[in-house]
């Protein structure tokens, strides 16, 4: 069995090419897929990676469908930000969750530095729009932090996401649901119930001293995660 350095070299000689031809072309990725499998198959995130992309994708993206829609849509999402920038800046809400929305989100793995989406920039506009009391910005925010960063069809970005870690704040994830969820919003109550089920007693009480004070809590994904943050300017 390849030793732990031999593993990380032999990876590294596949994943950038796994990352562009995802992008390029759903039938030269599942190839490399295959072989990043069988350099590290005993790693589960790379092993669930490769089997999704090799069993279930290709069905799917005949005529290299997932270049197409995830190029069109982040296209799209990328088009909307100067006009909804114009809006945003006046301290509407709504327009600033749009605007959030452009920029949301990648949830990690090769296909990071390859999107035009920005996670602490998406929650700049995220947050000024939640701290005006704004339901579906405190729900995203909520969904963010609680470990489902990507929202929409995006089958590229949840396949590059299976290979890295997602970041959750249960603590700071509990506090916007519950406010999304005083709203009345079934999604919200939903997801409220599911992350208290999920988090700690310390991830509780966090929940119930921030929301005493929410506007003033850790809000930006830099100072949710300020260790990424600092990772990112090395």
């Amino acid at each position: 069995m390849a030793g732990l350095a031999e593993i990380r070299s032999r990876a590294a000689i596949v994943r950038r090419p796994v990352a562009a031809a995802l992008c390029a072309d759903a039938h030269t990725a599942t190839f490399y897929y295959r072989k990043l499998a069988s350099v590290c198959f005993d790693c589960a995130p790379v092993k669930y990676f490769a089997l999704l992309c090799v069993f279930v994708l290709p069905p799917l993206l005949q005529g290299c469908y997932t270049p197409l829609v995830e190029g069109a849509q982040q296209g799209y999402d990328a088009a909307r930000r100067d006009p909804l920038h114009a809006e945003a800046v006046t301290g509407d809400p709504v327009a600033e969750y749009k605007l959030g929305n452009t920029y949301c989100c990648h949830g990690g793995g090769p296909m990071d530095n390859l999107t035009v989406y920005d996670n602490p920039k998406a929650t700049y506009w995220y947050c000024k729009s939640a701290r005006q009391d704004y339901g579906p910005a405190q729900l995203r925010l909520a969904q963010l932090y609680s470990g489902h960063p990507i929202h929409g069809l995006h089958i590229a970005l949840r396949a590059s996401a299976l290979v890295d870690t997602v970041q959750t704040d249960l603590g700071i994830a509990l506090m916007w649901a519950t406010l999304a969820a005083t709203q009345g919003d079934e999604d919200a109550t939903e997801l409220r119930d599911q992350i208290t089920a999920q988090a700690t007693a310390r991830d509780r009480a966090k929940a119930a001293t921030l929301v005493k004070n929410w506007r003033a809590a850790p809000c930006r994904w830099t100072d949710v995660f300020p260790s990424v943050a600092n990772a990112n300017k090395q």
